[in-house]
């Protein structure tokens, strides 16, 4: 019989939380902390500052190694981006979603490649990571699904 590994960390994804940490930040963070997680991924800091979020987190014995961001906030406000993922913790800054209206053609995917390109440049001097989600692309079929990474690997 094979032996069971236990899990070190398990984490969450605060987004399907958000209505509860909009009303309660820090009374949300604790009941998450309570159930068992180590670790969570933020869509957003609520009105609260990177300090006041680390502080939180420490607070609960809490994790953040990412965070989930839109295209848009890494066109206005990088550096501040980076900063803030700095100050809190996180290793990883996500784009979380490519919304419809960016997604409709070969040269809209190729903007979000220059963005991503250009974001990436912070975070590698403060040992952050940058992705992104694929699940933007799921409901598309497979064959356009498969044009799409041919295309977009060959930028």
């Amino acid at each position: 019989m094979a032996k069971k590994r236990k899990l070190s960390k398990i984490g969450l994804q605060l987004y399907t939380v958000r209505r509860e940490l909009e009303k309660d930040f820090e009374g949300t963070l604790a009941k998450v902390a309570a159930l068992g997680f180590s670790e969570v991924e933020f869509a957003g800091y609520f009105n609260r500052t990177p300090q006041q979020v680390k502080s939180i987190l420490a607070k609960h014995n809490l994790a953040a190694p990412s965070v989930h961001v839109l295209p848009a906030v890494l066109r206005s406000s990088l550096q501040q981006t980076i900063d803030a993922a700095k100050t809190i913790g996180h290793q990883y800054v996500v784009c979380a979603y490519l919304l419809p209206e960016e997604r409709k053609t070969l040269d809209d995917y190729k903007r979000l490649v220059d963005l991503f390109n250009d974001a990436g440049t912070l975070p590698a001097r403060s040992r952050q990571r940058h992705g992104c989600h694929a699940e933007t692309l799921l409901h598309r079929s497979r064959a356009r699904h498969d044009k799409f990474q041919r295309d977009f690997c060959r930028l």
